[in-house]
């Protein structure tokens, strides 16, 4: 559902509230684009705990680092501040719509400090759920434009007015990018869009240009960390994300060296070898879970796959092999600007920069006159 009218806003915000992070694009109606994350942990906090972080005024650190955000009397660490002051988690085995509208407001304070915004201001917003929680869209835009109105930051109270809003499935911005160069592609074939994260795998599938609402399984990134956690001794599961996410599927040993914990040199050549083996034997586990998903989701008359998101990636040699028949696009070839990639996601940002250029192109064309959506 999309709220519209004819006022303008002052700032949009594109994002996505994702297993790994909250990753956002943000600007004023007619400025710069910024880009923002946030760590993914969200958790509730009693009062007390809220009121001596306002006391503190940590005036150097940024605001993404800092945030909490309160609605009626109830307040949320978000980020780096609820994993380190609070012990907070990645809540993978929830909704993201648990989480999300809390995740949406630390994004809207952030945006704001960083903008310079008054405590009053209108927003045009758009974001993504993956396709099998996009039914729970609805609840989670009434409870977010009603907590927009009236919340609690770190610099004090906030008042958003959301004059646009839309949630879409999560590869709605990859195939908006996508159909800028490849209209007619869209057009005549079955496309299947398959976002690979954090948390998720998804399936969109776009018939003759008509996008339908797709498929989600629990098949992403997180499935091989917990597999290789499995086989490890006293191994966190953050250091483990990133840290095999790095070292890329054929495994690069000297990006597995940090995980040792001995002292001793031969002892951290023997943890490292025994770290290495655990993913070796979990990769395979963890693909051919994911590739049969795949195979049964992915319809056949499918004329080209394109795979998104940062596990796509890690994934890439398996998944061309694997997938061989079709012809296969990584990303809808999309090209972040430089200046914009200020926390190198890369392609993670992807699928939320198809999200903002097609928010701000909605927004020029109603200060404009133009036609909207």
């Amino acid at each position: 559902m999309s709220k519209e009218n004819s006022i303008t806003p002052d700032a949009i915000l594109a994002l996505d509230t994702g297993g790994e992070g909250t990753k956002f694009i943000y600007s004023l109606i007619s400025g710069a684009a910024y880009s923002g994350f946030m760590e993914p942990e969200v958790i509730e906090i009693p009062q007390s705990s809220q009121e001596e972080f306002q006391n503190l005024k940590l005036s150097v650190a940024e605001p993404e680092n800092t945030c909490w955000v309160g609605c009626n009397g109830q307040y949320h660490a978000v980020g780096y501040l609820a994993k380190t002051q609070f012990l907070a988690n990645h809540r993978l085995a929830e909704s993201k719509v648990e989480a999300a509208s809390s995740k949406a407001l630390a994004a809207i304070w952030v945006m704001a400090a960083k903008l310079k915004l008054k405590e009053r201001f209108k927003l045009a917003v758009k974001l993504v759920l993956p396709p099998g929680e996009f039914a729970a869209r609805e609840t989670l835009q009434n409870k977010l434009l009603s907590q927009a109105k009236n919340f609690s930051t770190p610099s004090g109270k906030i008042f958003t007015e959301i004059v646009h809003f839309q949630c879409l499935p999560e590869g709605a911005g990859i195939y908006l990018n996508y159909l800028d160069a490849n209209e007619n592609a869209l057009k005549r074939q079955t496309i299947a869009f398959v976002m690979l994260g954090h948390r998720n795998a998804s399936v969109l599938v776009s018939r003759r240009g008509v996008l339908k609402e797709g498929l989600t399984s629990n098949l992403g990134f997180q499935q091989l960390v917990r597999l290789v956690q499995y086989r490890c001794s006293h191994q966190n599961s953050d250091r483990l994300t990133s840290t095999i996410a790095r070292a890329g599927w054929k495994i690069n040993l000297a990006e597995l060296e940090p995980l040792a914990l001995s002292n001793s040199e031969p002892e951290r050549a023997k943890e490292v070898e025994q770290i290495a083996e655990a993913i070796k034997k979990s990769q395979p586990e963890y693909f051919n879970a994911l590739q049969s998903w795949l195979i049964n989701t992915i319809p056949f008359d499918t004329s080209e796959i394109v795979f998104c998101g940062g596990t796509a990636d890690y994934l890439k040699p398996k998944l061309s092999q694997a997938f061989n028949r079709f012809e296969l696009t990584w990303h809808a070839n999309t090209k972040i600007p430089p200046q914009l990639d200020s926390y190198n996601l890369g392609s993670r940002l992807c699928d939320v920069y198809g999200l903002y250029r097609y928010l701000r192109l909605f927004t020029n064309n109603q200060t404009t006159g133009g036609r909207s959506e």
